[in-house]
């Protein structure tokens, strides 16, 4: 499951985060320096970072993050607020109604749409 983690900004807590993920064998995907990582992990993934005494802020899995309360910079409350999208309706709809949803993008004849005309 993807993980959005609000991190604490210390040294020693990106440390302990870090040493919690790699425990439970979870992946970073994506770093959006200082304060925020994605990462796929697991159940005990979530338990290792919910145990920690320090260095996250927040965590969110399926559900939208309350950031008013994080105080959050520009750049990370934008970020944050991009993962909070993924919960709206209707955006939920617009992207499962979007052109070739759920087709394998490594294909032999690329991702492009085709006009009707051109397929022939």
């Amino acid at each position: 499951m993807e993980l959005l983690i609000v991190l604490d900004g210390t040294d020693e807590g990106v440390a302990a985060v870090t040493e919690a993920l790699d425990q439970s064998q979870a992946a970073v995907t994506s770093v959006f320096d200082p304060v925020i990582l994605m990462a796929d992990g697991t159940d005990e993934t979530i338990t290792a970072l919910n145990q920690l005494g320090q260095g996250v802020r927040a965590l969110s899995t399926d559900a939208p993050l309350d950031i008013a309360p994080l105080g959050l910079d520009e750049d990370s409350a934008l970020v944050a607020s991009a993962w909070n999208l993924r919960f709206d309706p209707d955006y939920q709809s617009a992207k499962a109604a979007r052109p070739r949803d759920g087709d394998d993008w490594d294909t032999s004849d690329g991702c492009a749409l085709l006009d009707e005309e051109d397929s022939s």
